[in-house]
């Protein structure tokens, strides 16, 4: 399938059994209603193949129904991600997007160990709080981790195969009469952990 799906608030959609997504659109937005975030569920054996997956506010997409792993185009917003126990493969597209919300283990299906894995050309920014288990791995592209709290990465291991992690730091005066912005790039294979957020975060070789 193509084109746009986007769920309103409170509502649900469900993709069942041996759905290609191709490059479709999915969006979970926000409720304006008080009624909860819209949430949409990948279940069966969907494919997620170049899609973009969208969530904003209390919307909410769910991947821990699938009895396989995924593989999609990008991911972005500030909602939320339920991963289970599977593991998501985000870059089958060009896009480089930003994700503020939260990545976690869990979902309608439940699960833990829920993984991500970085492929393609594109570059990932995650900058939420995230909580999966399973761990990271960058393949392709460029991952970057600019949270403010908590660890971009989860509690477990950043394994770089290829391709670049990177991070982003604020740096600002007592009098912030300037903001400079720096990337800091580790470019070489290995394993690593992303072990507390900037200013003050580190991210070191796991020994």
């Amino acid at each position: 399938m193509g084109g746009k799906v986007s769920g309103a608030g409170g509502g649900s959609i469900h993709f069942l059994a041996f759905t290609d997504l191709e490059s479709a659109e999915l969006i979970a937005n926000d409720s304006s209603s008080g009624a909860g975030g819209a949430r949409i569920f990948l279940v069966g054996k969907t494919h997620g193949g170049a899609a973009q997956l969208k969530m904003f506010g209390s919307g909410a997409v769910d991947i821990s129904g699938n009895i396989s792993d995924i593989a999609t185009g990008s991911i972005e917003g500030d909602g939320t991600l339920f991963l289970g126990q599977r593991l998501l493969s985000v870059g089958h597209n060009t896009l480089s997007t930003t994700f503020s919300g939260v990545i976690q283990d869990g979902g309608a299906s439940g699960g833990g160990g829920g993984a991500l894995r970085k492929v393609g050309t594109s570059t990932l920014t995650l900058s939420g709080a995230n909580t999966y288990t399973g761990g990271t791995i960058v393949e392709g592209g460029t991952l970057v981790l600019d949270n403010r709290t908590g660890s971009g990465t989860g509690p477990s291991v950043v394994q770089v195969n290829s391709g670049t992690l990177g991070r982003k730091r604020d740096h600002r005066r007592r009098s912030h009469s300037w903001h400079r912005e720096r990337d800091r790039r580790l470019p070489r294979p290995g394993t690593w952990r992303h072990q507390a957020a900037h200013p003050n975060d580190s991210e070191q070789p796991d020994l």
